[in-house]
């Protein structure tokens, strides 16, 4: 090891990533407080306080809060969706299938929802968000999500945001259990008012934490070199696919630096599967998910093995890139006695008909981006008439 790469591994330990990791081991699920709407007219919501150990000891910091948006759009992202076939038929499509720009809409559509959701929207209209406001995008798939778009949407003002090139770096370290460290370079932090900053909001997909949290210690050094302090108050993590561990892990970062957390995700709060806290499956825990009968379709696609399997593979390349992400999938899958010819095989045996005995209404799996799709086939009133028909005659 050169003495530069050794150099830049030590800083990187350094995060306080490091500090707070152990602590996340120890979270019991069963101990977040849950309160559930649904039948609402934007969709079914889930708010999660996570109640974590030791968190009294960060004096005057609130609980994180956790916002698990249930609509078609965000169950597309996170699950997945009833796609148009070859004949123009509806079968579910897994999200691990679900690419490219259609995902991304989806995507996207959803994160505009999370806006909708009172605590979250307020933290915007409540103060002067165009100068006590600052957005960073992690650069896999945060600037996918397009969330300046949308809060331009809602506010019809412009709030500052830059990109941070963030990356993992593999580490031969046997006290890193890891196995990589986050490499985050040099922010661009122009539009951001050392003085006046309240809000951070960073965006990108979040499966151990720890590239958002060297993002944050990034920001908190910025801040404190040019205004001697930071009066950071509130973190939003806007994660449409995010897991309870890395929830934990930035939530007690934030703490650490005396600021709450607020996060918005889609669908689904996932797994982590340990040492290396990268697959992130969604679990077989109706408290976690903001629509729990959509469980039994995700039971039903994996045979009972869903607490093994990524709810979404390789997260980046199904937004980017179609063939690598059918080969990253199948390796992973064929890890675990699967493939990805199996699964769409599955899939392909739900269609809405086949949802009555999961009492799921169809609609609720018919994202935008299938919509889309019909329109575009010019089929969009027929498939919604179908649909409608075809459901209520098996009730």
């Amino acid at each position: 090891m050169s003495a530069e790469t050794d150099k830049f591994q030590s800083r990187s330990s350094e995060s306080i990533f490091f500090k707070v990791a152990d602590l996340a081991e120890y979270v019991n699920l069963s101990r977040f407080t849950h309160f559930r709407e649904t039948g609402k007219a934007e969709g079914n919501l889930l708010k999660i306080q996570l109640n974590l150990p030791h968190f009294e000891e960060f004096t005057g910091v609130a609980k994180p809060k956790i916002f698990v948006i249930g609509t078609p759009e965000n169950e597309a992202v996170s699950l997945g969706r009833l796609a148009l076939d070859d004949n123009d038929e509806l079968s579910f499509q897994l999200s691990r299938f679900h690419y490219g720009h259609a995902a991304l809409e989806d995507m996207s559509i959803g994160m505009n929802q999370a806006l909708y959701v009172g605590e979250i929207g307020d933290l915007f209209t409540l103060n002067n968000p165009e100068k006590d406001s600052f957005i960073i995008h992690i650069t896999r798939e945060g600037p996918m999500i397009r969330f300046e778009s949308s809060l331009y949407n809602f506010l019809r003002k412009d709030i500052p945001y830059t990109s941070a090139h963030s990356k993992h770096v593999k580490v031969e370290d046997p006290g890193n259990k890891f196995g990589r460290i986050a490499d985050v370079c040099d922010i661009n932090f122009e539009g951001l008012i050392p003085s006046e900053a309240r809000l951070i909001t960073i965006c990108d997909n979040t499966a151990s934490g720890m590239q958002h949290v060297a993002v944050l210690d990034k920001t908190i050094e910025y801040i404190e070199k040019n205004n001697g302090k930071h009066d950071i108050k509130t973190l939003l993590i806007i994660s449409p696919l995010l897991t309870a561990y890395g929830a934990t892990t930035i939530s007690y970062a934030a703490a650490s630096y005396g600021i709450r957390t607020v996060f918005a995700c889609s669908g689904h709060l996932l797994g982590c599967i340990g040492p290396e806290r990268y697959y992130s499956p969604i679990l077989n825990n109706e408290n976690l998910s903001a629509s729990p009968q959509l469980l039994n379709v995700n039971s039903f696609i994996h045979h009972g093995h869903t607490e093994e399997r990524c709810a979404r593979g390789n997260w980046t390349s199904t937004f980017s890139a179609k063939d690598y992400a059918l080969l990253t999938s199948d390796d992973e899958l064929g890890r675990l006695g699967t493939s990805n010819a199996e699964l769409i095989a599955q899939g392909s045996r739900i269609g809405p008909s086949a949802l009555k005995d999961m009492n799921i209404n169809p609609f609720d799996l018919i994202p935008y981006s299938t919509l889309d799709e019909a329109r575009e086939r010019g089929i969009l009133k027929s498939l919604s008439h179908k649909v409608a028909t075809d459901f209520w005659a098996i009730l």
